[in-house]
């Protein structure tokens, strides 16, 4: 070495040398990776910890290795060896498993030097020699931090604070980060297997979260179009050549052609595809395996919508020019042309043939209507009216919901191997070409009563544009595209995460559209009708809700679940088998249900015959008779009571996941009354006072229900319904408590004897309710 500005740095040479200490000292001797050594002891661990702590320069000698060698010295072997089966280790010496107050006695100075490398390389301004330390310990496990419990990697990278850099900080980190982020690209394209590929895809995913603290979120942007690029498109044939440029001979030059020449394509939309492509290439691929693309594709979904949630955040109270529903509509716009340009310049999706790509087709082109609506009314809304303003949220948010819609679309592709599902992809599919549709058709018509073109005063059987457009929001946070969905589709369940947010947007757009379109309640009746209010309160509330007394219903459903048990089993009990040793739960399902559901089920419930006669032959006293036939015996009385104890814990299980989905849908949906008894809503005052009150009752009512059924059970799939019922029933309870009970009926048309029966009613309804929590 050399000394050089009070550091110590490797002579021209002094490479091989640190090589060969590093490979035959370190790893050979010390550590035991030799032929001719064992085992490494702790001593020997320690000395090696030791000059590996001197070779990074984490001694009194200073020493500074160039980015190039910082691979050699911290090696594969040498960072497993030294750093991560100590730091793991859970307990002393030989320990397999932990004991309270013990770990490694290495550990304390091994953290140390751990320590002491992180402060050394933190020191240096040289991004590529940080982010050589942190690809030596991602090279020896992609979960480092995670497994060692520690910041060693997100400290090198600088992923922890530095929310209120200077200028100079903030360029290093978006120097590193780029860098990060091409070695995450490689790792994910050229992994030999679905696991690594899967770590690198989440750490590149942790890091376009964590670029989301900054307004600019550059690489959570280019993340986003990697994740889009690489999971739902073949980019074999992607390119930016002249041929994406209509060519114009000399000739047509001298005369001005009436034909608009195409634009070129932005090369910023196609950064990211080309990126792949020749990451592809280089590995001698055609496309990731479909099981990385369906991870990658659930991943753009997740940060897209926080991505959306945090822009929206950075701009809340800065003077940024335009909504909440213009920068969504934004936001995904830009999505939106990305995929165009993916497209135009050779890109293909991952697309099937026939009907479904012809109503994709379609869709795409009712989305493409509507994003022009939004463009048009948002060119009127610069005018300062506060109607044109109100229709610009409206068209904006709701073509935002349909761009979200579309983007599912492009997730119903070739994904893997495994086809058992495709029928409830088409059926998915299908409703998602529906809601598109039906979307448009409320967006054209409630844009027609903004203009005043129609009114529903005009035909009485034409559908109300308001009602249509709150049970289809409805219908979609009750679907699987939108609301809760049963299994493991985790592509599915983060795409449903960004439709969510979009439908709370458009909702959000529908009551800033009545601001805008009601200046009363009398002007709104012909709108806010009954049957508006009837689907926000049935999507919370439940459709039988107003029927009969609670309790004696609940009463009487478990006195039939106890008869309808007694009848399903009669033929057990006839034939001597004790019921008493089975654990014979109700069910809430009618017969004709029942029935419906054996033959259902019958798929999913698989009984080795083999063995159950196994179980039958178990018994010494089983004989045979004269035809070979197997005698009835005490065996087969077990036999058949496990049998039907297993049947019914299979339909018993399977009710409780569907109640489950169906409360937190209705948890989901009641956001929206939320959002409807507002205080800015009911300030405004185009919300009719009978609408008001006309929901008390009916919330009162389906939480002394919710609160009466939330048992608490042992079994694991009754506890999650049990804590659905209490989620929902709290927030039926905040709902009554901090919006409706604060509504104060004032002006002159208020109609008093409807104040009069609505207070009637509240009155009965406390007198029979037994619970203080429900009469308070």
């Amino acid at each position: 070495t050399e000394e050089r500005d009070g550091t110590q740095e490797v002579r021209s040479g002094g490479e091989d040398s640190i090589e060969k200490i590093v490979q035959h000292v370190v790893v050979d001797r010390l550590l035991g990776k030799g032929t001719e050594t064992g085992a490494p002891s702790d001593e020997r661990r320690s000395l090696a910890l030791q000059i590996t702590s001197t070779l990074c320069g984490a001694s009194d000698t200073k020493l500074v290795i160039s980015a190039g060698l910082v691979d050699t010295v911290l090696c594969v072997d040498v960072v497993k060896s030294v750093f991560m089966n100590v730091l793991c280790a859970s307990g002393g010496k030989g320990k397999a498993k932990a004991e309270v107050g013990k770990e490694h006695h290495l550990k304390p100075l091994t953290t140390q030097v751990l320590d002491d490398i992180i402060t050394n390389c933190c020191e240096s301004v040289d991004c590529e020699r940080r982010l050589a330390f942190a690809k030596a310990f991602l090279n020896t496990d992609g979960r480092f931090d995670t497994k060692t419990k520690t910041y060693t990697v997100a400290s090198i990278l600088m992923l922890e604070g530095g929310d209120s850099d200077d200028e100079k900080t903030a360029a290093q980190r978006a120097s590193l980060w780029g860098l990060y982020v091409s070695f995450l690209e490689e790792r994910i394209v050229s992994a030999p297997d679905l696991h690594s590929s899967t770590v690198y895809i989440e750490l590149l995913y942790k890091l376009g979260k964590r670029d989301l603290a900054f307004p600019s979120s550059n690489q959570a942007r280019y993340v986003i179009s990697f994740f889009l690029s690489g999971s739902l498109f073949d980019l074999s044939g992607l390119s930016i050549s002249a041929d994406n440029v209509k060519k114009v001979s000399k000739k047509s030059k001298k005369k001005k052609s009436k034909v608009p020449t195409p634009p070129r394509v932005d090369p910023d939309k196609l950064k990211a595809g080309l990126r792949i492509k020749e990451l592809l290439s280089t590995n001698e691929m055609s496309s990731n395996s479909a099981a990385s693309r369906a991870i990658m594709t659930a991943r753009f979904y997740s940060l897209l919508s926080d991505y959306i949630s945090a822009k929206n955040a950075h701009t809340r109270g800065s003077g940024v020019k335009g909504g909440r529903s213009q920068l969504t509509y934004q936001t995904l716009a830009e999505v939106c042309g990305t995929i165009l340009h993916l497209e135009e310049s050779g890109a293909k999706p991952y697309i099937g043939e026939g009907v479904s790509a012809d109503a994709t087709k379609t869709s795409m082109d009712l989305v493409s209507k509507a994003r022009e609506i939004a463009d048009a009314s948002s060119i009127d809304g610069l005018t300062g009216d506060q109607k044109l303003r109100a229709k610009t949220d409206f068209t904006s948010s709701c073509a935002s919901l349909m761009m979200a819609l579309s983007l599912q679309l492009m997730c119903r592709r070739d994904t893997g191997e495994n086809e058992s599902d495709d029928d409830d992809e088409d059926n998915d599919d299908e409703a998602l070409h529906d809601f598109v549709s039906d979307l448009f058709d409320c967006i054209v018509g409630l844009c027609a009563v903004f203009d005043g073109s129609i009114s529903s005063e005009d035909d009485e059987e034409k559908e109300n544009p308001l009602s249509a457009i709150s049970g289809l929001i409805v219908n979609i946070l009750s679907s699987p595209v939108g609301g809760e969905i049963s299994g493991k589709d985790q592509i599915q369940a983060s795409a449903s995460k960004l439709t969510r947010e979009t439908v709370k947007l458009a909702w959000s757009g529908v009551l800033s559209a009545m601001s805008g379109i009601c200046t009363s309640a009398s002007s709104s009746n012909e709108l806010v009708n009954e049957d508006f209010i009837s689907i926000l309160i049935e999507s919370v509330c439940g459709e039988n809700i107003d029927g009969g007394d609670d309790e004696e219903s609940l009463d009487e459903v478990d006195e039939s679940d106890d008869e309808e048990l007694g009848d399903a089993f009669v033929d057990a009990s006839n034939v001597g088998v004790d019921l008493d040793e089975v654990d014979l739960s109700s069910t809430n399902e009618s017969q004709e249900s029942q029935d419906e559901e054996e033959e259902n089920e019958q798929e999913d419930i698989d009984i080795d015959q083999s063995k159950l006669e196994d179980m039958l032959l178990e018994d010494g006293d089983a004989e045979m008779g004269d035809d070979g036939l197997l005698e009835h015996h005490a065996g087969a009385d077990k036999a058949l009571a496990k049998l039907i104890k297993l049947k019914q814990e299979a339909r018993k299980a399977s009710r409780d996941e569907r109640e489950r989905v169906e409360l937190a849908n209705r948890l989901r949906c009641a956001s929206l009354l939320d959002a409807l008894f507002s205080a800015s809503v009911l300030k405004s005052g185009w919300l009719p006072t009978e609408a008001v009150l006309g929901s008390l009752l009916p919330i009162l009512k389906a939480r002394k229900v919710l609160a009466k059924s939330a048992q608490v059970s042992t079994d694991a799939n009754a506890r999650k319904v049990a804590s659905e019922k209490k989620a929902l029933t709290d927030r039926l309870s905040s709902l009554i408590k901090d919006k409706l009970s604060k509504y104060r009926c004032t002006g002159e048309d208020v109609d008093l004897e409807l104040v009069l029966k609505a207070s009637s009613d509240l009155y009965d309804e406390t007198m029979h309710s037994l619970n203080s929590a429900q009469c308070s």
